[in-house]
């Protein structure tokens, strides 16, 4: 509870720029000290694009790096950060302009677009389904 009402305080949100130092090097990423009171970790595959041989060539223990929030996660207690966002190189056009440079967290597929046709579909099998049960 302390950690969310540090957090709280802090407003960490999603697209924050938040400036730490390197607390700690591991073969699946780099832990990072945000303000000496909160943890985030920078995952290998948030580096760089491309293969990441070995965290500890780019990245010394004390170092004070740049990140941007990727993810907050309450629950877990854990802030996803990334330095591959500001190393992109893409140029910014009229169709990635609105994209966020961080993940975005579906819970369908966004990319088939159905709307409510699967539901206006399965309705009627539900209902049938359901009066079949009320009736015993």
């Amino acid at each position: 509870m302390d950690w969310i009402l540090k957090l709280l305080n802090r407003n960490v949100k999603i697209g924050d720029i938040v400036y730490g130092t390197v607390s700690g090097i591991q073969k699946y990423g780099v832990f990072v000290s945000i303000e000496g009171h909160q943890q985030g970790l920078i995952h290998i595959s948030e580096v760089k694009n491309g293969y990441v041989r070995d965290l500890k060539e780019l990245f010394k223990i004390g170092e004070r790096i740049r990140t941007m929030v990727i993810d907050v996660d309450e629950y877990n207690q854990k802030i996803s950060l990334s330095i591959r966002v500001f190393n992109q190189g893409q140029k910014r056009t009229k169709k990635n302009a609105n994209k966020l440079p961080f993940k975005k967290h579906f819970y369908t597929s966004y990319q088939l677009n159905l709307g409510f046709a699967p539901l206006r579909v399965a309705l009627p099998k539900w209902i049938k389904e359901a009066e079949k049960q009320m009736k015993f």
